[in-house]
């Protein structure tokens, strides 16, 4: 049974077909008018040379030798640069063909193969395998222009790699002497730093490598031992000359110079003879007597005098207060010759012993800061290596600043191209085939066929009609119109006879028993007395209907 699809498109072809004919028609008479009034195919000339990597001279630098790696590696955006392509096109405009950079670079075909790792190749060898090869191809329909912009082009991509390379270098140079004042600086100051520090702790140092420095120690504490043992002896001979004059050594001071001071020694002999006067008088006379008053105003002016005396040769009170009385500075100031050599002994090895005190005392201090140099001498040699290493370090990176300033000016005087032509441009035409006219009247046809039938689906489905029972039904249904039951069509063998379902196993009776059901189920099983059966249009079964009802 077939669909409704091809039902309906089956009922609108025949209602359409003139219209499908016509579009297929007129599709298949454009397709012949194509067909005579296609051009002839017109010629494409191609041109196509080849490039590849340039063995240089040997150089010298070592520069030179790594532009020779990178010189083969090369891709189709380098050798279609923006400079590449300018400088094409300034060339062909003069030879008075103008072509845009842009055009070029559409057109031009370049294909790169081997090169970029391997070695170079040798003179001779540019088409070997794994060699780098460069193959430039450009298409025109003019012979001469093709072979023109190839020429030009190709020509301009070797112009490049020289440039590239010198321009390459003419960076590292700048870079280099922009680089090469502060490198030169660093090492100045590394160098002035580990100057300075050679200066202030390079004697320690050397004296700590050269052992001067523990010989130093040593002899301090050798000094010191010597110095402790005279010190001992010292005090040793204080004491006992202490305990034989029992005067301090300071007493003995002041007294061996009261006793050497003649003023003193003359004041004291007139104190004894006034006292010797006044105890001879004083058997005789009262102590009111004038000559006894007279040697009491002598005595006190002479003590008075030797109180001053004692005052000016000691200095201004060291022997003031343990003096105060007359009695005690005369003791003072009466040593015999035997007891002031005595004092004056005493007094020098109390100098001695302050001395060898005081010398004592700086050795201890001496020794320790030279123990303190010694046990800082690590961090100090240390300290030394690390500024030397720095020195070194920076002198390095110097003398490398300057190795490769001077390898790079040398490769700029040996800048070569990384490229070379191999093969001369050569121009091949080609006639682009045109469209065969059966191929064209074929798709003509078929276009045409399938135009057509579009048409009559087209005029289909702007036609509001019903023409089939599924569209009927699904109208039907969109209006809410319940559908009761479909009639099968009857055979009607005699015109003037209608038919008549007489027998029981006819398939014409269920159709006909199933409306009748669905009738009593839709009135709630009351007796019907109107049916009407009515149609839009005659002979559709109204009359076959009812006789049918009502047997």
């Amino acid at each position: 049974m077939a669909s409704p699809f091809i039902k309906r498109y089956l009922l609108a072809l025949d209602r359409h077909k003139w219209v499908g004919v016509a579009g297929c028609a007129v599709v298949i008479g454009l397709s012949g008018m194509t067909v005579f009034l296609q051009a002839a195919p017109e010629n494409t000339y191609t041109t196509q040379g080849i490039l590849t990597y340039s063995a240089p001279p040997d150089t010298f630098s070592a520069t030179g030798a790594v532009l020779k790696k990178e010189g083969q590696s090369m891709t189709k955006e380098m050798l279609l640069s923006t400079f590449v392509l300018g400088t094409t096109s300034d060339r062909l405009a003069k030879q008075n063909i103008r072509v845009k950079p842009q055009e070029i670079k559409e057109k031009a075909i370049v294909l790169i193969t081997g090169g970029s790792g391997g070695e170079p190749p040798k003179e001779g060898e540019a088409a070997a395998t794994g060699a780098l090869r460069i193959v430039v191809t450009y298409k025109d329909k003019k012979e001469e222009k093709s072979k023109s912009v190839a020429i030009a082009l190709m020509e301009s991509m070797v112009l490049q790699s020289r440039e590239f390379n010198r321009q390459q270098l003419n960076d590292i140079i700048q870079n280099l002497k922009l680089i090469l004042p502060k490198v030169t600086g660093e090492l100045q100051a590394a160098e002035q730093n580990l100057e300075a520090y050679v200066r202030l702790q390079g004697a320690v140092i050397q004296a700590a490598e050269s052992g001067s420095l523990v010989g130093a120690i040593t002899s301090n504490q050798q000094q010191q031992r010597e110095i402790r043992l005279n010190l001992a002896g010292v005090e040793a001979q204080i004491r006992s000359l202490q305990a034989r004059l029992g005067l301090t050594p300071d007493q003995a001071y002041a007294a061996s110079a009261l006793s050497a001071d003649p003023i003193i020694a003359d004041l004291r002999a007139r104190i004894y003879q006034a006292q010797s006067q006044m105890g001879l008088l004083s058997q005789t006379l009262r102590p009111d007597h004038p000559s006894m008053m007279d040697l009491r105003n002598q005595l006190a002016s002479f003590d008075q005098l030797l109180r001053s005396r004692v005052a000016e040769v000691a200095g201004g009170g060291t022997l003031a207060a343990p003096l105060a009385a007359s009695s005690q500075i005369l003791q003072a100031s009466s040593l015999d010759p035997a007891r002031q050599q005595l004092a004056s002994t005493l007094v020098s090895l109390q100098t001695q012993s302050e001395t060898l005190r005081q010398q004592f005392g700086n050795l201890l201090k001496t020794e320790q800061e030279l123990k303190q140099d010694y046990s800082n001498i690590p961090n100090k040699q240390l300290g030394q290596k690390r500024l030397e290493q720095q020195v070194a370090l920076k002198q390095a990176y110097y003398d490398q600043v300057q190795a490769k300033l001077a390898d790079v000016t040398l490769a700029q005087q040996e800048t070569v191209g990384s490229l070379v032509l191999i093969q001369e441009p050569e121009t091949v035409a080609e006639t682009k085939p045109g469209t065969s006219s059966l191929v064209i009247l074929i798709v003509g046809s078929v276009m045409g066929v399938f135009i057509g039938a579009g048409l009559v689906l087209l005029l289909d489905a702007i036609d509001a009609k019903v023409y089939t029972l599924e569209d009927l039904q699904n109208v039907l249904r969109q209006q809410d119109v319940p559908i009761l039951g479909l009639l099968p069509y009857l055979p009607w063998e005699q015109e003037h006879v209608l038919p008549v379902i007489d027998e029981a196993g006819s398939p014409y009776l269920e159709p006909f028993e199933r409306l009748r059901s669905n009738l009593r189920r839709t009135t709630g099983g009351k007796a019907l007395k109107i049916i009407m059966l009515t149609s839009i249009v005659g002979e559709e079964g109204k009359n076959n209907g009812c006789l049918q009802f009502w047997r």
